[in-house]
């Protein structure tokens, strides 16, 4: 046990990216200058030309652009029903949620390059929750959605002109669509669209000003296999936690000094960016880090969401541990069966 929290807690300096943490930097600072400049709009702008730059894996030129076509399609046409739906229909945008989730689940049946862009839509599903009840129209949401994904989309192929491209990776599909439908992947689909319905409905019932925390959690945490699930669900308590002392150690420290809270925000991004892939604690940290930094600045209340963060994200991992039990009772799987679920 001690041996495996020293493996976790350890950092790969190999992964560590300064060229990756600028970028991040970059990209959060671009975010915020959007979200001052332009509002709503710009935010959406700009979630959405990072989410393109992730969904597009390495592979064949035409799957490259299909997919990163898809994903701005499908992430605008969720961004419109989040507006148009409101407060009042948040049912229905659960309801999609968690068919969005479903449908990402299954998407690892064909390689790993279609199950990130599942991921990434099924957390873009959620975190269009927030949006709900917002002044702006729903068709200029989506447009700004997709805005942002076709100047991504035109940034990636400038880029694939000029640098050579990345080998391509052999996309296998592992089963038929009727022999999916029946299979232990399906099953494992639902039961985790399921924890994230009842998550949302938690997370708006329990944390009204962040509803989508617990929910983010579950999507990040729930695993096939069970240890892998209580790894993830501790590394990001455990990082959630130290996320939130240092935000108010800086917050403490800063004062009224807005100047100092904005360059620990900085520094937050690029450590998130640059350790992203050396170290999963560290990474969460300074995600957390980052989102309480940013209530600050928008005049937010530093306490309430410190402990609200803390307790979504335990909340969270709590439910995709018993639905990860559900899942097995219900549908009889067993521990060593997990490779089945993939």
């Amino acid at each position: 046990m001690l041996a495996r929290a020293r493996t976790a807690l350890e950092v790969d300096l190999d992964q560590v990216s300064a060229r990756r943490g600028l970028i991040g930097a970059l990209i959060v600072l671009t975010t915020i200058l959007l979200l001052a400049l332009l509002g709503q709009l710009g935010l959406t702008a700009a979630l959405a030309a990072l989410m393109v730059i992730i969904a597009d894996q390495p592979g064949p030129a035409r799957e490259r652009w299909i997919g990163v076509l898809v994903v701005t399609a499908i992430g605008s046409s969720i961004a419109f029903l989040a507006v148009w739906a409101g407060n009042e229909h948040l049912g229905i945008i659960t309801l999609v949620a968690m068919g969005i989730t479903a449908l990402g689940t299954l998407t690892s049946a064909f390689g790993r390059a279609v199950a990130v862009r599942g991921l990434i839509l099924s957390l873009w599903a959620v975190i269009v929750l927030s949006f709900a009840g917002l002044d702006e129209p729903a068709f200029a949401l989506a447009g700004s959605f997709l805005v942002g994904g076709l100047v991504a989309t035109a940034i990636l192929w400038i880029t694939a002109l000029i640098t050579p491209g990345e080998a391509a990776e052999a996309v296998v599909v592992s089963r038929s669509l009727d022999k999916l439908i029946l299979s232990p992947l399906a099953a494992y689909a639902m039961v985790r669209a399921a924890a994230v319905g009842v998550a949302i409905v938690l997370g708006v019932t329990w944390f009204p000003q962040h509803p989508i925390w617990p929910a983010l959690t579950v999507l990040l945490v729930m695993r096939p296999k069970l240890g892998e699930a209580l790894e993830t669900g501790v590394l990001r308590t455990v990082g959630t936690l130290g996320g939130v002392l240092l935000a108010e150690a800086v917050v403490l420290i800063a004062g009224d000094n807005e100047l100092i809270v904005l360059a620990a925000f900085a520094l937050s991004a690029f450590a998130m960016a640059a350790l992203h892939k050396a170290n999963y604690v560290l990474f969460v940290l300074f995600v957390t880090v980052l989102i309480i930094l940013a209530g600050a600045l928008l005049g937010g209340d530093v306490d309430t969401a410190a402990t609200q963060r803390i307790a979504a994200t335990i909340l969270g991992a709590i439910i995709a541990l018993i639905g990860i039990g559900v899942e097995r009772v219900v549908f009889e799987r067993h521990p060593g069966n997990e490779e089945a679920v993939q």
